[in-house]
């Protein structure tokens, strides 16, 4: 069961920082082109 959410924990902590980066970079080129 620990190892089981600790590696649900991983998956979501990757994703959580690909969209976070993601969401970054669209509001860099949302205000670099205003």
């Amino acid at each position: 069961m620990f190892r089981m959410n600790y590696e649900e924990f991983e998956v979501l902590s990757q994703i959580f920082k690909f969209m976070l980066r993601f969401f970054s970079c669209l509001l860099f080129l949302i205000f670099h082109c205003i």
